[in-house]
């Protein structure tokens, strides 16, 4: 959706919406919680290869509401994860949810900045 050249941020973010979300039922089913870092990852990746091709002032709450969904997703599985993995016997185990915190973080303030710069 991103290399055709036309902007649908509706299509492509709620595509990767569901992509997160498939992502945190299997860290959660199979315990596999660097797939969180990665999708946050992902997920910022594209955030930025939207705003490098279409960002623009008009679009810049639209901007804001995206980066903030996305930021305020990424805390609730990583709070929920912290719930359920602390009543775990393998919670000692469990190191990767300061990433999970720290990527939607990043990207808030990544987005402030390039709302700025377009401003």
């Amino acid at each position: 959706m991103l290399a055709t050249g036309v902007d649908h941020p509706w299509a492509l973010f709620g595509y990767v919406a569901l992509l997160d979300l498939g992502i945190a039922a299997v860290v959660f089913e199979k315990k596999w919680d660097f797939l969180m870092s990665l999708g946050a990852a992902a997920t910022l990746a594209m955030e930025a290869g939207w705003a490098h091709q279409f960002l623009s002032p008009e679009k810049a709450w639209f901007a804001m509401g995206l980066y903030t969904f996305f930021a305020i997703f990424y805390a609730l599985v990583s709070d929920l994860g912290r719930r359920l993995w602390r009543a775990s016997p393998e919670a000692g185990r469990r190191g990767d949810h300061q990433t999970w915190t720290t990527a939607p973080e990043r990207s808030y303030r990544w987005c402030r900045w390039a709302c700025w710069r377009t401003s």
